[in-house]
This record gives C-alpha cells, structure tokens and sequence, in this order.
C-alpha cells in the first residue's frame, strides 16, 4: 500500500504527452413521459444539456484531474460547433496544453448520450464523425511537432478510437522516436489498429477488444484470459500487456514471464464510460511514479473502479484514489 500512496505523491510532477482521436460527449438529460406518435420509440423532454471532453480528450482530462500536466495533441475543426466547444474546453484547463491541430476538412468527432429518469436510462445514442485517416500533410505535421516536444514529457499516450487520427506511419513515427528519447509509450488501441502499435511499452484493450485482437475466445477465466494476454503481447510485441475484463485487469510481465489477476474490489457500478480511458491515465502516471506494471495496475484499477461509480464521462482525483487504497486495505 505504501509503494502506491508514495506513488499518487509523484503525479503532480509528471508531463504527459497525450496524441489520439479527440472527441466531444454530449448529454441530453429529460424525462419519458410517453411513446411518440410517429413511431414506436421513446418521446424524450429534454430539461439539460451537457459536455465533457471524450476520446483522447478524456485521457488527458483524466491525467489532468490526477495532477499531471499534459500536452494534447489531436484534430478537429474549428468551424463546427462540436469543434469549438471541445477547444474552449480544453483551453479553459490550465494544465492541458492545446496541441490540437485544425482541419476544416473532416467533421469534429461528437457522441451525443440521451439519457431519461434523472440519468438511470440511457434511451439512445448519436455519433456524428468521419473516420477516413487525416491528410498525409497533417500526419507529418503531427509527427514533427510531437517528435520535437518528447524530450520535454514523461511519457506519451497514444489513444485510438479508430476514428481516422491513427495511421501506421504516424503512430511507428512517434513510437521510434519515443523510444530513442527513453520515454514509454502506452496505448489503448482498437482492434483494427492494433498493428500500427507495434513495438509499443504497453498495450491495454479491454476483454471483448483483445478477444478480437487475439481470435482467442474467453470461455473460461481462470485458463483463456492468461492465453489472450500473453498472445496480445506477441502481436504487439510489447514488454507489458494488460486486458481490462469486469472482474479486473490481468497483467503479462513479458520479460519476466509472469502473468498476474488483480481483482476489482465489488462496488456498485453505475456507469463503465471512460473508465478505459481512467485505466490508461493511472496506469502510466503509475510507472513513471517508480510503480512496476504490477504495481501501476493495481493503482489503475482502484482509479477505473471509482470511475464505473459515476454517471456519465467521469474523472477521478489522487484523494479519491488515496481513499479508495485505504479501503480496500492495499
């Protein structure tokens, strides 16, 4: 327990660089009081409106409310109203460094949640979003000017929601260059992504995304979720993997072959939206803390699991994960 609190101690000092699909999450909140009479389907009042920060957006929202200071690099357009809230957004957080790049070319990437019944039924969801990769030029703009900022950061996020920012040359580009500055690179992928992350420090998907990754099917916990870690670290040919599934996190320490089940403790879950993006912010605060990949993913667990205990895109703080430490008796 004391290698973790020394851990959240050393947040506030860390630099993040974040790179990813940036979206905007949009909440209607209202209440059903009848079906609509142009069809079969819910008729939602609408009483509230809301935003938070989404995709590589929340990542680094999510390392901001931990303490870290971060630099987000991403893609939107400034000239759609998603696209202007998400940058008034993050121009209003004073640790987060807006690296975002503009390309009027492409729909700024939003989902937008219905939500009835003081938030307890989720009667729908939109997306607006273009998912063909961004412009070569763009790429290589990236590139440059993450490449320049490395020797000034910690570590780099890379955040894929399959929404076009990644492409193989973009995210090899950083991960090589990452590397030769001795910076780890953790990476939340998607499935159909996953070989533009090889050679990456650490690869976290959840269960059903690293089913898909693996073609090894979960049928039974205590045997399958092992194969299908360490077989995700072959394809990826990461030092660390790690498979977030609902009872956990299972971890493969590559280089020393070791596989550990860190079990999350049962607590009411009221909503698992971002809490991947949570696991991934903790987990590598927590190795560039002096935390081993046992260690972050424990610490990573408690910060996902007070997350699943909020509604909506939800963050957490070093004394909600402090507290929760204590609890659970680590």
């Amino acid at each position: 327990m004391n290698d973790l609190i020394e851990a959240l101690a050393e947040f506030r000092s860390k630099r993040v660089l974040v790179a990813g699909d940036v979206m905007l999450d949009t909440y209607l909140f209202g209440t059903v009081e009848r079906i609509s009479p142009e069809a079969p389907v819910p008729l939602l009042n609408v009483r509230k409106k809301t935003y938070a920060l989404g995709g590589a957006a929340n990542v680094a929202y999510n390392l901001v409310s931990l303490g870290a200071k971060v630099k987000l690099f991403g893609v939107c357009n400034d000239n759609d109203e998603a696209g202007r809230i998400l940058l008034r957004m993050v121009d209003s957080e004073p640790n987060l460094d807006n690296c975002i790049e503009i390309d009027r070319t492409r729909k700024t990437t939003l989902k937008c949640r219905l939500i009835a019944d003081e938030g307890h039924h989720h009667v729908a969801r939109y997306d607006e979003e273009i998912r063909h990769e961004i412009d070569l030029d763009i790429q290589k703009l990236m590139s440059y000017r993450i490449i320049k900022l490395l020797s000034d950061v910690d570590c780099v996020v890379l955040a894929d929601y399959s929404k076009g920012f990644y492409t193989e040359y973009l995210a090899q580009s950083i991960i090589a260059n990452a590397k030769d500055n001795g910076k780890m690179v953790f990476v939340d992928p998607k499935p159909a992504n996953i070989r533009y992350f090889t050679g990456c420090s650490v690869v976290r998907p959840n269960l059903k995304e690293a089913v898909e990754i693996t073609g090894i099917k979960c049928k039974n916990e205590d045997t399958d979720l092992e194969r299908i870690v360490k077989k995700l670290g072959d394809i990826v040919r990461s030092p660390y993997s790690l498979v977030s599934w609902k009872g956990g996190v299972i971890v493969y320490d590559s280089p020393s072959a070791m596989c550990k089940k860190i079990m999350t403790k049962t607590r009411d879950v009221v909503d698992v939206t971002g809490a991947g993006d949570t696991m991934i912010a903790a987990l590598s605060l927590g190795m560039v803390s002096g935390l081993d990949i046992n260690g972050a993913a424990e610490l990573a667990n408690h910060a996902a699991g007070i997350v699943v205990g909020k509604a909506g895109t939800a963050t957490t703080t070093v004394d909600e994960v402090r507290i929760a430490i204590g609890k659970n008796g680590y």
